[in-house]
């Protein structure tokens, strides 16, 4: 005998009939019940279809439980007339917001946040119904009351991108409990989940599970892909919402700030339910299988004091509570007022009062914007899941002023400048009376440890950064933003003076006055440097001007703040005065004024070249201040060989180290004799191997610094270095034999250097100079006006004139080659411009010399997620060459452009990237949250920021 599946067939068949069924299902041939199903799948999906959206969502600013990003998801009309669209509340977002829908037939319509849930992970979004000239959607009717356990249900979504997904599956619990996605993001609570078996994944968020009718039976809202499992928010509070939604009137929510967990009957015997009250629920419910437990509560909440995890629910104004829905129902009625609150505590049934909170007084609504860093106030979200009381301002976002200091994203803030906090009225009170560069105390704590708190010392910026306080406007779907005053006062710092330490080691005793920490932050990612907190070691040169000479790993760009601190005790601001376009050497400098009779004194360097041999003393300083000596001895003296990396940045080329047989742990210093002249720097050196970036310190020959020390003593402004504009490498006498040197060079070569006995081999040539079309990758450089060159330094010697006459071995032949040599300066980076969430500067030099491009255009050396930058596919290190059809070459004629089509809505773009490859793209822009800006640098006012507004 078979059993039938079908409807109205009969429920026994002749074994002829069930084999020749049997054999009808195993080829694929549908019976008329089954056609019948599934045309009726057809026509319901079809329906739901049209009025399904691909959602695309950037959220500009990090905000409570989400970071700034760009995501892809799903939402479906419920509404045609209104234009209201059902998504998920992780869709919407808790912060600002720009959305886009597109429908099936790809018309595109922007989507307006409207409301989104503070509990529950559902939200809307509306759209202006007469936008829409191609699409005429149908509202999709909402029926919670249609989960059914063992229901046939599709889930109709944009899952993994894919502009339109059918998922299948089966309702198989009706009581599962709210998904964990872990602390510090959004978690549903006090509510129901209806569990399938159906695995979907990100792009479904916010689709419609429907029924065979087309009914909307619940909101797609999350999964678990290893176990095939999709969870769906049941429909009850959605449409009660709804209702209230489309009549224009005001959502109230209500909370004990207290999180419900349903238990069923055999675990409430074991938590003292009487057999009394049981019967009674039971009674009223013959269905249900247990009821509401308090599971926590939140610290100085409603409920503190007065309910405990562990008692039993039973009633509230006498009407029993039989489980979510009708707890929140009751809540939502009673927002702001008193309410009886029923229980059984281990037996004992008690009544307590308890004021119903309003959720919007603890759900956050507005954010600071200073420092480029995003404050609010803590939500009851974050709250709740680190069981701290909803006090204090959040840092969603720790950005240049506060991330600098460690007080980044998941931190809360209880004091500014020795005032409580406990609101972002608090906070902005005490903010705005800051000016820049003054130093202001923070304490907070992490929401990962609350119970330790911290304390930093934070420098106000109002000079990198806007400062604004910014508020949700439900209206219109924006976040707008207060510009705060504009800071003409700058704090200046007081003199202030220090003494050095003293030693029995007379190089320590001797360099102590002369070594300094230097600190430099960068506002900005900028020429391909990613980090934005450096440290290193300086050595004061110029007393008298206070020039302290540092290394590029401490100072890699003309742009951000630059500290420099004596004997670990006083800090004073610096000023950038010269970045060397070649060498791992910049200078800084201070106002000797601001260090008093501080005893700082110039650097002695010593005549004395190093050897391999040598003993020297390594002088340095540490991460903490501390000065040390170590005595050492040179190993070796050899060419830097750094590989490339990935992103073109400053990389040292053309210069020989100096390795020691021991070293010490430091920051920085030098290296000097047993009186403390200085023979060599100690510098640290970036370079980047497999994907990761790291430093090493090792020696640099002081006869080189003395150079480039000398020049720019001698300059009026910056001084200028001229270069052949070549990597140059050693090659070995044996190999360049191998390559046609005949025997008279290289007789010539070990005579000029009898213990080095190598030649040096040009390895690349920077794009678009002289050297790009006269020398050669492979060519052998001999001589330079008719002097044998064996070493960088000879080589970067005869290179300051204009023009040289170069001896080159190519190809086994000896070639004369005229070549003018290259200018550079030292000033670096003076200007950048932000656009459309992009940073945009003049090409650094380092892609010519890395990757041998002299394209016209501009460098993007950063994207923020959440921009349409970002959105559309403008990928850092690209080089914008043509912007709506004109090309771009420079900064000016950039902004230029951006004037002349200042208001435009979307914009045409082409780009290259760093192989060549040209791509179009399309922006759709954002002038709200990304307004276009420049920074310019001038030696009367140091950085400033304007607004890129139309002509």
């Amino acid at each position: 005998m078979m059993r039938s599946r079908f409807t109205g067939c009969r429920q026994s068949l002749p074994q002829f009939e069930a084999l020749f069924f049997s054999l009808l299902i195993f080829v694929g041939v549908m019976t008329p019940l089954q056609a019948s199903e599934e045309q009726r799948w057809e026509e319901a999906i079809d329906h739901v279809a049209q009025a399904v959206l691909a959602i695309r969502v950037d959220a500009p600013r990090s905000f409570d439980t989400s970071i700034n990003n760009s995501v892809e998801a799903t939402g479906f009309v419920i509404d045609a007339e209104q234009g209201i669209v059902l998504t998920n509340r992780h869709v919407v977002q808790p912060g600002p917001t720009v959305a886009k829908g597109i429908f099936l037939n790809r018309e595109e319509i922007k989507l307006i946040p409207i409301y989104r849930d503070p509990i529950h992970d559902f939200g809307f979004f509306k759209y202006d119904p007469k936008a829409l000239t191609y699409n005429k959607p149908e509202a999709l009717k909402l029926l919670p009351e249609g989960v059914q356990r063992g229901r046939e249900i599709k889930v109709v979504g944009n899952d993994g991108g894919e502009q339109l997904s059918i998922l299948s599956g089966t309702i198989a619990r009706l009581d599962r409990q709210a998904p964990a996605y872990g602390p510090g993001g959004f978690n549903d609570f006090n509510t129901f989940y209806i569990q399938a078996a159906s695995s979907t994944s990100g792009g479904s968020s916010g689709a419609p599970v429907i029924d065979i009718e087309g009914n909307v039976i619940a909101l797609n809202a999350g999964g678990n892909m290893r176990n095939a499992a999709s969870f769906y928010l049941p429909l009850d509070r959605v449409v009660h919402a709804f209702e209230l939604l489309r009549k224009g009137e005001k959502i109230e929510r209500g909370t004990l700030q207290t999180t419900f967990q349903y238990q069923p009957y055999d675990e409430l015997h074991r938590l003292g339910l009487s057999d009394k009250s049981e019967q009674r629920v039971r009674a009223q419910d013959p269905d249900a299988i247990g009821l509401l437990t308090v599971a926590y509560y939140v610290p100085q909440g409603p409920a503190e004091g007065l309910l405990e995890a562990g008692d039993i629910l039973l009633k509230i104004n006498g009407e029993w509570i039989r489980h979510f829905v009708s707890l929140e129902a009751m809540l939502d009625r009673h927002v702001g007022e008193a309410i009886t609150v029923t229980i059984e505590r281990a037996g004992e049934q008690l009544e307590v009062t308890l004021k119903v909170q309003d959720l919007d007084e603890i759900t956050p609504s507005r954010y600071i914007d200073v420092g480029g860093a995003i404050l609010h106030d803590l939500s009851y979200q974050q709250a709740r899941s680190f069981h701290i009381p909803v006090s204090g301002l959040y840092v969603a976002y720790g950005g240049y002023a506060f991330g600098n200091e460690s007080i980044g994203r998941g931190s809360v803030i209880t004091s500014i400048a020795g005032q409580p906090v406990k609101t972002i009225d608090d906070a902005e009170a005490i903010l705005k009376t800051l000016s820049d560069g003054e130093r202001f105390s923070v304490r907070f704590f992490l929401l990962i440890n609350p119970r330790q708190q911290m304390q930093r010392i934070v420098t106000m910026d109002r000079r990198w950064f806007i400062a604004a306080t910014c508020h949700r406007d439900d209206k219109t779907g924006v976040w707008p933003c207060e510009e705060w005053p504009a800071q003409t006062a700058v704090t200046q710092q007081q003199p202030g003076t220090t003494r050095f330490i003293t030693s029995t080691i007379p190089a320590l005793q001797r360099m102590a006055q002369s070594l300094v920490q230097v600190n430099f932050d960068m506002p900005y990612v900028v020429e391909g440097i990613s980090d934005t907190r450096y440290t290193g070691a300086g050595l004061v040169v110029d007393a008298q001007r206070g020039w302290v000479l540092v290394d590029r790993d401490t100072v890699p760009t003309t742009m951000g703040d630059v500290a420099i601190i004596f004997a670990g005790s006083l800090e004073v601001p610096g000023k950038i005065e010269y970045i060397h376009p070649l060498h791992n050497i910049a200078m800084v400098s201070y106002d000797p004024a601001l260090i008093g009779d501080t005893p700082v004194r110039n650097v002695t360097f010593s005549d004395k070249g190093l050897s391999p041999g040598d003993d020297v003393w390594l002088v340095g300083t540490k991460m903490n201040h501390k000065l040390i000596a170590h005595k050492t001895t040179v190993a070796e003296i050899d060419m830097l060989s750094l590989p490339l990396p990935s992103v073109p940045r400053y990389r040292a080329t053309n210069v020989e180290v100096i390795s020691l047989t021991s070293q010490a742990n430091t920051v920085g210093g030098v290296l000097t004799d047993h009186e403390g002249a200085v023979q060599a720097l100690w510098s640290s050196f970036g370079y980047q191997r497999n994907n990761k970036f790291s430093s090493m310190v090792i020696g640099v020959s002081a006869e080189l610094v003395q150079d480039l020390l000398k020049r720019q003593q001698q300059a009026t402004s910056t001084a200028i270095t001229r270069t052949i504009s070549s990597e140059l490498n050693f090659m070995p006498l044996n190999e360049a034999r191998k390559r046609g040197l005949d025997t008279e060079w290289a007789l010539k070569m070990e005579a000029h250097d009898p213990e080095q006995r190598h030649v040096l081999h040009v390895e690349r040539v920077v794009a678009g100079t002289p050297a790009a079309s006269l020398l050669e990758e492979g060519d052998l450089l001999l001589a330079i006006d008719g002097r044998v060159v064996t070493t960088f330094l000879e080589v970067e010697r005869a290179a300051q004139q204009a023009e040289l006459k170069v001896t080159v071995l190519r190809r086994g032949e000896i070639v004369e080659v005229d070549l003018p040599t290259e200018a550079l300066d030292g000033i670096g980076l003076s200007r950048i411009v932000s656009w459309a969430g992009a940073i945009f500067h003049r090409q650094q030099r380092e892609i010519a010399a890395q990757r041998g491009r002299n394209d016209d255009g501009l460098y993007i050396s950063w994207t923020w997620k959440g921009s349409p930058a970002a959105h559309y596919g403008v990928y850092p290190s690209s080089i914008l060459t043509e912007l709506e059809g004109v090309a771009i070459r420079d900064l000016d004629g950039f902004v230029a452009r951006l004037k002349e089509i200042a208001g435009r809505e979307s914009v045409r773009v082409k780009l290259l990237n760093l192989n060549g490859k040209e791509t179009m793209l399309t922006l759709k822009l954002d002038n709200h949250y990304w307004p276009a800006f420049e920074l310019q640098y001038s030696d009367e006012h140091g950085w400033r920021r304007s607004t890129i507004g139309p002509q």
